[in-house]
């Protein structure tokens, strides 16, 4: 939801229509769907990939892309977002090894939007960054990871809607005491309360985006 929330901010600069914003919240929203074949261990495991790991983590991509396959003719040249995240501008991305304008524009999109999301996300592994310095990283790797026009026009996004796009998960995340007292005996007893309701606003928010239901 935070991906589609900041690829929908993204796609306002670049001032898509209705009907592709509708197509590329759909590919964002699913971009990483090709995970549900990666192994839990693989995922939440706290250190750096080993090889045989880095070959099942590189495969979800296109995994996805095959996923979402019922949806590619409606979502058309946006399947792209799904498949085509992982490409570098450069052409040392995966799993295609596509480089520059033949990386479809739904997948240097989302490149950039799940980069940000990442780097200021708090993980098993990593603590998050500050957006100002997830920023001046997105930068950096303008030309090589990222194409820099879709760079430039991410930084044209103000820092306070990047902070509102995070989103109160993020911010939970984040907070020590309350992620302690998430996982204790005392938070356990509300907890399939809080669960239920935390998918219940997730799902509020995902179909109230103007537009995110759209006709086909």
């Amino acid at each position: 939801e935070r991906v589609r929330a900041l690829a929908d901010m993204l796609a306002e600069k670049l001032k898509l229509s209705g009907v592709d914003r509708d197509r590329l919240r759909w590919g964002a929203l699913l971009h990483d769907i090709g995970k549900i074949s990666v192994p839990r261990t693989v995922l939440n495991k706290p250190g750096r990939p080993d090889e045989r790991e880095w070959s099942i983590l590189r495969a979800h991509p296109a995994q996805g892309a095959q996923m979402a396959g019922p949806l590619r003719r409606w979502l058309g040249p946006w399947a792209g977002a799904i498949e085509h995240h992982h490409e570098r501008y450069d052409g040392a991305g995966y799993p295609h090894g596509l480089a520059g304008k033949g990386i479809s524009l739904g997948g240097r999109m989302l490149a950039i939007v799940d980069a940000y999301e990442v780097m200021t996300a708090a993980r098993s592994y990593k603590k998050p960054m500050t957006p100002q310095a997830a920023r001046r990283e997105l930068v950096r790797s303008a030309g090589s990871h990222f194409d820099p026009d879709l760079v430039r026009a991410f930084l044209d996004i103000s820092v306070g809607r990047l902070i509102w796009a995070v989103g109160l998960t993020a911010l939970l995340a984040q907070l020590p005491v309350l992620g302690r007292l998430w996982v204790s005996g005392t938070a356990y007893r509300f907890g399939r309360a809080a669960a239920h309701t935390m998918v219940a606003t997730a799902l509020v928010a995902a179909v109230a985006v103007p537009g995110a239901t759209s006709r086909s």
